[in-house]
């Protein structure tokens, strides 16, 4: 059976070839609360992870790479690969699609950051080499997979809940209200219920208005 995937970020080997991608949930009423627009966005401090550090984390995600591969297509057979440079949030899906459409597989980078392109049992195996020669070559940089302290999970709210709120309801999207700040704090290590970046995929030319990760998130 064909199947169409769209995947973000480091989720690559497993939805390229499983085939979709689950949509985040929308609270309840009771969890609502009203922002005041008006408040300038505090600036996180994000921490600073030490050589070490960021090494430990690229090895895991090289190794959680070739994990997802396996369970996907068991006996599959690594390929020497050699890095070549580590992507942004902003352009890993560009590079990536690149990647692939060189190596004969199907794949287009979408205007909201994600990645799209077709999965058949014809091309499973070429879309497996694609996946980890690309994904080995050009992984994210380990800096995005630090854990974010509480400033900057502070910040993804206040931006979720002013600017990108404003701007996806300028371009006509209609967003839930929020859950309040307690909650998605409480709720943030095991992923948020409520994000506007949620709303954003049903209108391709409000994902490239509206930016999904605020700025400075990692600075």
């Amino acid at each position: 059976m064909n199947q169409r995937f769209t995947v973000t970020g480091l989720a690559l080997a497993v939805i390229l070839l499983s085939g979709g991608a689950q949509s985040p949930a929308t609270p309840s009423p009771a969890t609502t609360a009203t922002v005041d627009t008006a408040i300038p966005l505090p600036l996180p401090t994000a921490d600073v992870a030490s050589a070490i550090q960021l090494k430990i984390i690229a090895d895991q995600q090289q190794a959680q790479l070739r994990e997802n591969l396996l369970d996907a297509v068991p006996g599959f057979t690594f390929p020497d690969v050699a890095f070549v440079r580590y992507t942004t949030l902003e352009n890993w899906a560009e590079v990536t699609a690149e990647c692939m459409n060189a190596l004969g597989v199907e794949a287009v980078a979408s205007a909201d950051g994600g990645l799209g392109g077709h999965v058949s049992p014809e091309n499973a195996d070429a879309t497996a080499l694609a996946t980890y020669t690309c994904g080995t070559q050009y992984p994210n940089d380990p800096k995005f997979m630090v854990p974010l302290n509480e400033s900057q999970v502070r910040y993804i709210y206040a931006y979720d809940t002013t600017e990108l709120t404003t701007c996806l309801e300028a371009a006509g999207i209609e967003v839930d209200p929020p859950e309040t700040l307690e909650n998605f704090l409480a709720e943030y290590p095991h992923g948020p219920a409520w994000r506007v970046s949620a709303h954003v995929g049903s209108s391709p030319l409000a994902a490239r208005q509206c930016p999904q990760t605020p700025p400075h998130l990692y600075d």
